[in-house]
């Protein structure tokens, strides 16, 4: 007698029905494991599957068999990602604005199918908030043209634009061309960083269009990504100065999320401490310190305070004059 090609399938059967309808507290008896092969025209008895059991523990799944009232039942115990794991993976993935709405509901989807039915409608039950996202739909082929090209030392070439106050695309003039050195996350963007010729630059992944790789090889200088990336302020560009900071204590934690604990710090007396750190000055900067108030003032350079001062003034100007027009 020929055996069907279902009953060759039958390990793959029962190892997907152990991972959907068992976790850890919930496990499945002889006879439904029968019921469920049945509809797949599978025979088994209760050797081969004892036998299966034992090759699908060889294979790397968790799997108990214990004795419950005289019956067999049968769970998988541990998997590559439990449910917590899943909820951090499947908030990561809401939260990211450069994929589309579509794309993100589809990583969902597949994260879901990790888990057993039960488990699925845990996660089902979590509710995600609906966040501004990109409509670039090319975004992860783009990706791989840029993962691709800083394996292998390539340039990349790209049209850039940002929206108008009209929600319409505006593009560059001038295609960019770029050596990437490497991808970032930053305030729930993703940027990519290279060389455009010796300067170093960095771009919304989500703005570019028409990525194409191209050959020219170059053997990169190594930099340090994390310095880099610690001096920008949610990467609007600036010009690169140390800058001499005075906060009040209470802002410790702001300053440690924002440089990283490795910075030196200097105590001013009970209520202040002063650090000297690498960023670059901009207008994103002057506004992250605005959000402080008076908890923060800048030492020096002297000429960056009087920038910050222009920054505070011209800011202060523009609602006097708005109050007046009133």
């Amino acid at each position: 007698m020929v055996e069907s090609v279902n009953q060759r399938l039958k390990l793959l059967y029962l190892r997907d029905y152990l991972l959907n309808n068992t976790n850890s507290e919930k496990s499945v008896t002889r006879k439904d494991i029968e019921n469920h092969l049945g509809n797949y025209d599978i025979k088994f008895t209760r050797q081969t599957l004892h036998n299966d059991i034992l090759l699908l523990r060889d294979y790397g799944m968790d799997i108990k068999m214990e004795m419950i009232k005289n019956k067999g039942h049968y769970k998988v115990i541990t998997r590559n990602f439990d449910t917590k794991d899943l909820e951090l993976l499947i908030g990561s993935v809401q939260a990211c604005k450069f994929i589309t709405q579509e794309k993100a509901d589809e990583l969902t989807k597949k994260l879901k199918n990790l888990v057993s039915g039960y488990d699925k409608r845990i996660l089902n039950k979590q509710n995600y908030i609906s966040i501004p996202r990109s409509t670039n739909n090319n975004i992860f082929n783009y990706i791989d043209k840029i993962q691709d090209s800083i394996s292998n030392n390539m340039y990349i070439s790209f049209k850039y634009f940002h929206i108008n106050e009209k929600k319409k695309a505006v593009y560059n003039k001038k295609l960019i061309t770029l050596l990437p050195i490497a991808c970032v996350w930053n305030d729930y963007n993703y940027y990519l960083i290279g060389y455009h010729g010796e300067t170093l630059k960095h771009y919304r992944v989500d703005r570019m269009d028409e990525v194409e790789v191209f050959g020219l090889f170059w053997e990169k200088e190594e930099i340090d990504i994390q310095k880099y990336v610690k001096k920008l302020f949610s990467m609007f560009r600036g010009r690169a100065e140390y800058v001499h900071l005075r906060f009040s204590n209470y802002l410790a934690d702001v300053v440690f999320e924002r440089f990283g604990k490795d910075i030196h710090v200097e105590l001013d007396g009970k209520s202040h401490f002063t650090v000297v750190v690498d960023v670059e000055v901009s207008e994103k900067f002057f506004a992250w310190l605005c959000g402080f108030g008076k908890g923060v003032v800048i030492k020096s350079p002297e000429h960056v305070v009087e920038e910050m001062a222009k920054y505070v003034s011209g800011i202060s100007n523009m609602y006097r004059k708005y109050k007046y027009r009133k």
